[in-house]
C-alpha cells in the first residue's frame, strides 16, 4: 500500500528484506508503532513521515532524511542518526529514548526546530550546534556544554540548565522563563530581547553578556559585588534593578546601562569605570565613593555625590570624585544643595 495510507501502522519489519523502494522515497509514509530494528535505512527519505512509537533500535539512519519527522516516544538505542548532516530539522524527539549516544558526543548537532520537550540530555555535548528554534521545554540540560550554540528563538521554560557552559550562545529571543541557570556559564552570550522572567542566575557568570531588550522581572542575579557581571549589556532590559534600589558596591565596570532608570537608585562604592551611561536617567541616585573613570553620557540630572552638595550633570555625564580622573567634561555645574550655582567646571578635570 502506499506508505502514506496509514495501511502499516504497527507493521513488524525487522530482518525483511527488499521493501525499502529503490529510490528510497519513503516520504510521509505512516510507520506509526512499526518494528523496524536493527533495518538499513541509510540514505532513505523519511521527511514529513511519522514513525511515533516506532522500534528503531540499533537502525542504520546515517544519510536519512527526517525533517520533519515524528519519532515521538521511539526506541533508539543503538540507532545511528544524522545528527550534523542538517537533515533533522524539526523532528520530534519528545519521550524518544536511547537517542544520546554513549560519549554524549553531539558537537555542531544540527537540529533546527527539533523537539526535545521534557528529555534527560543531562551532560551532553552539544558545542557549536544548531538549535534554533527548538523546543527543550523542561528538558534537562543539567552540566551540558552548550558553548557557541545557536539557540535563536528556542524554548527552554522550566528547563534544568544549572552547572551548564553557555558561553558564547546565541539565544537572542529564547524563552528561558522559569529556567534554572544557576552557576551557568553566559560570558560573552547574546540573550537580548530573550525572556529571563523568574529565572535562576545565581553565581551564573554573567560577563559580557548582551541583555538588551530583555525581560528579567523576578529573575534571581548573582549578588552585585560578585563581579560576574561585568562588561554586562542591560540597555533596554526591564525589571533587573532591584525593588529597594540598592546597588550598593555594584561591580558593573563597562557595563552598558544607555538609556536605563536609575533614578534614585542607591550606587555608593559601586564601580561604573568605562560604563556607557548615555541617556541613562540618573535622577537623584547616590554615588557616594563610587568609580566613574571613563564612564560617558547620561541624561541631565541632579546626582547626589557627598553629604553637602550634589553635581547637576549635563550631557555626557560625568563626576567630580577622586576616582574619576580624566573623565571628558561637558555643561558640569556644580550647585549647592538650594540648587544654587557655584561654578562651572572645565571641559577636562585632570
Amino acid at each position: 500500500p502506499p506508505w502514506d495510507s496509514g495501511l502499516i501502522k504497527g507493521v513488524q519489519l525487522e530482518g525483511a528484506t527488499g521493501w525499502v523502494p529503490a529510490d528510497k522515497d519513503l516520504r510521509n509514509a505512516k510507520l506509526i508503532g512499526a518494528n523496524l530494528v536493527g533495518c538499513n535505512l541509510e540514505g532513505v527519505n523519511l521527511s514529513g513521515g511519522d514513525l511515533c512509537c516506532a522500534d528503531l533500535q540499533n537502525a542504520k539512519l546515517i544519510d536519512s532524511n527526517l525533517t520533519h519527522v515524528n519519532l515521538r516516544e521511539t526506541k533508539l538505542e543503538g540507532a545511528r542518526l544524522p545528527w550534523i548532516s542538517g537533515l533533522m530539522e524539526g523532528v520530534q524527539l519528545a519521550g524518544a529514548t536511547g537517542l544520546m549516544p554513549a560519549d554524549k558526543d553531539l558537537r555542531n548537532a544540527k537540529l533546527r526546530g527539533l523537539n526535545l520537550a521534557g528529555s534527560d540530555l543531562e551532560g551532553v555535548n552539544l558545542s557549536g550546534g544548531d538549535l534554533s528554534s527548538a523546543n527543550l521545554q523542561n528538558a534537562n540540560l543539567m552540566n551540558a556544554n552548550l558553548s557557541n550554540v545557536n539557540l535563536r528563538d528556542a524554548k527552554l521554560e522550566d528547563a534544568q540548565l544549572s552547572g551548564a557552559d553557555l558561553s558564547g550562545s546565541d539565544l537572542t529571543g529564547a524563552n528561558l522563563s522559569s529556567a534554572d541557570l544557576e552557576g551557568v556559564n553566559l560570558s560573552g552570550g547574546n540573550l537580548s530581547s530573550a525572556d529571563l522572567q523568574n529565572v535562576n542566575l545565581i553565581n551564573a557568570t554573567l560577563s559580557h553578556v548582551n541583555f538588551s531588550n530583555a525581560k528579567l522581572e523576578g529573575a534571581r542575579l548573582p549578588p552585585w559585588d560578585s563581579g560576574l557581571m561585568e562588561g554586562v549589556q542591560l540597555a533596554g532590559a526591564t525589571g533587573w534593578v532591584p525593588a529597594d534600589k540598592d546597588l550598593r558596591k555594584a561591580k558593573l565596570r563597562g557595563a552598558n546601562l544607555s538609556g536605563c532608570d536609575l533614578e534614585d537608585v542607591n550606587l555608593s562604592g559601586a564601580n561604573l569605570s568605562n560604563a556607557d551611561l548615555s541617556d541613562t536617567n540618573l535622577q537623584g541616585t547616590v554615588l557616594h565613593g563610587a568609580n566613574l573613570q571613563g564612564a560617558r553620557g547620561g541624561r541631565a540630572a541632579t546626582v547626589d555625590v557627598a553629604q553637602a552638595s550634589s553635581l547637576k550633570v549635563g550631557t555626557p555625564v560625568v563626576f567630580a570624585l577622586t576616582q574619576a580622573r580624566g573623565l571628558c567634561l561637558e555643561s558640569v555645574t556644580l550647585c549647592n544643595d538650594q540648587g544654587k550655582i557655584l561654578s562651572c567646571c572645565p571641559k577636562r578635570m585632570e
